[in-house]
């Protein structure tokens, strides 16, 4: 799998480069409803491809949470365009739905299936995040939910964007809630990949950087962004989703997907809300050097009690439980399986009922 990435005001130059060099003409870009021009997507797009005059089509009818009905929406529209080249600007969806719709044309193959062939067609992607989190620019698979809102991830080398753009300037107008949601996605992704049974020394060196640069930036950046903040957790999200893109995630992401499916929570948020419980079993049951134990709790600058650390840093940065009828039968029937495999700790059918009750109160 190979990408080319560039990192703050290059990306305008090297996206013009792009354009230029190979006369793309016909453009479908994948957006945000009103996100695109809320987060300053708009002008960046005008900016960097007016002077092409490309021919145009925006998609943006789908779901926060993209499900199949709308993969077969944007293709229809993909095939009648033809176009030569996609965009996907925005938060992790918009991205996911991007790489989903380019794969999907130019290779055949039951969508739930995992068995796919190349259709011979050549369609460059360029991935252009507006959120500091779920580093989707970096990774070969992307979450699609079927008709019964379950969660599936479609995994393929071809699934990775040709090309990612990491502009900070796009995640300047986000809220301070969407900051920290995007936020602890990215860190809990770093944390997972470090600690993950499929860890090694290129998803390590990746995963460190990028806790390194988000840890403490991510409260200081809800708290009081600036630029150089801004930049930090963009660059952040990004190493973050390199070193999942090799290992994949664990338990806290096995865990947070009903909770988004089924009662709204954005998924930052969800991977949060039991993320502090299950580090403490890990910490204490997994099968994790030690070593890696001592260095994540150096990064932290934590004592042995790293449940009452994790749990306060999630506070100080307001994601506590939202107050709803949590049905936990309901919660545990969609834990992804895939996810908990990678985990360093086993978690017993009790254990997950004790996580998630202690998740919701």
């Amino acid at each position: 799998m190979s990408q080319e990435v560039y990192f703050g005001t290059e990306g305008v130059t090297r996206l013009q480069e792009l354009f230029r060099r190979n006369f793309l003409s016909k453009v479908f870009l994948v957006t945000g409803k009103r996100s695109f021009e809320g987060s300053g997507a708009k002008d960046f797009i005008e900016n960097c491809i007016a002077p092409f005059s490309p021919e145009l089509i925006r998609f943006y009818d789908f779901e926060v949470n993209p499900n199949i009905e709308d993969l077969l929406s944007g293709l229809k529209k993909i095939e009648e365009f033809k176009p030569d080249v996609i965009i996907a600007i925005g938060g992790g969806s918009v991205i996911d739905m991007g790489k989903l719709l380019r794969f999907f044309y130019t290779h055949d193959g039951e969508i739930f299936s995992g068995k796919y062939k190349s259709k011979g067609i050549e369609l460059p992607l360029i991935a252009i995040p507006t959120t500091a989190g779920t580093g989707s620019e970096a990774t070969h698979f992307a979450v699609l939910y079927d008709e019964n809102k379950v969660k599936h991830s479609i995994a393929d080398q071809g699934i990775l964007p040709d090309y990612a753009i990491v502009n900070s300037e796009l995640t300047w107008n986000q809220s301070s809630y969407l900051t920290a949601c995007a936020g602890f996605d990215a860190l809990a992704q770093g944390i997972e990949a470090y600690w993950n049974k499929n860890a090694t020394e290129e998803s390590d060196e990746y995963a460190l950087k990028s806790i390194d640069l988000i840890y403490e930036t991510l409260p200081k950046v809800v708290a009081n962004p600036t630029p150089e903040l801004r930049s930090r957790m963009s660059e952040g999200a990004f190493w973050a989703g390199k070193a999942i893109n090799i290992t994949k995630t664990t338990a806290p992401h096995a865990f947070s997907y009903p909770f988004t499916s089924h009662y709204g929570i954005p998924h930052g948020h969800a991977v949060a809300l039991t993320f502090p419980y299950i580090a403490y079993y890990n910490f204490t049951k997994g099968k994790m050097f030690a070593s890696k134990k001592k260095i994540i709790a150096k990064l932290f600058n934590a004592s042995d009690n790293i449940f009452s650390h994790l749990k306060n840093y999630v506070n100080s940065i307001n994601l506590r439980t939202p107050a709803k009828n949590y049905d936990v039968d309901l919660i545990l029937s969609e834990i992804s399986l895939e996810r908990l495999v990678n985990n360093p700790a086993e978690i017993n059918y009790a254990e997950a009922i004790d996580i998630i009750r202690k998740s919701v109160t």
